[in-house]
This record gives structure tokens, sequence and C-alpha cells, in this order.
């Protein structure tokens, strides 16, 4: 994270089993939202990649509009968001010394 980049052209070598696992441990300590921590993660090789990249393609080529799986800030906090993004506020005026009054 530290002295990450920003690259636009990928060889076609496959990342080793042992490099995925270091990028997925540096990646769970990403700050997230309001502490929501909404991520999923899936590492796919082979023909499953090669499908969603063929789909990801045709999609941004026919310019078909995204569909996010989240709002970012939704207008009805669910489960386990809604009471981590409390437990997050409280720490962070709790930690100004800002009382809350609820």
């Amino acid at each position: 994270m530290q002295e990450r980049q920003c690259i636009r052209a990928f060889l076609p070598t496959a990342v080793s089993d042992n490099h995925i696992r270091e990028i997925l441990e540096a990646a769970r300590w990403a700050p997230s939202g309001v502490n929501t921590q909404p991520w999923q993660v899936a590492v796919v090789r082979g023909p499953v990649k090669q499908r969603i990249t063929d789909e990801l393609t045709a999609a941004r080529a026919a310019e078909t509009p995204a569909e996010p799986d989240y709002a970012y800030y939704p207008d009805d906090w669910v489960e386990p968001y809604a009471s981590r993004r409390i437990a997050c506020g409280r720490a962070l005026y709790g930690a100004l010394k800002i009382e809350s009054r609820d």
C-alpha cells in the first residue's frame, strides 16, 4: 500500500498463490467508509477469469450502466453495517472528547 502504483498494462503471467495471499493480507487493513467493511473477495483464474473479463469488456463497450453492489451511504443502514457505523462514529467522537446526545 505504501508503494502503490497505477499500472495500465498487464502481463499474461499467472500470479502465484503466495503473492495472492500477500495481497489479501495487505488488503485486509484497508479502510472503509465509516468502518462498514462491505467487501467480499473472490480469486478467480483461467476460464472463469476470462469469462468475467469478456463480460465486463462487452458491458463497457455497450455503455451498460453500472449496478453497484451497495450504496456507499444508503438511506437505510442494515446489519452489520449499521452497528459498525455507530461504533466507528462513537469511537471517533470519543477520541475527540465530544459527548453523544443519545
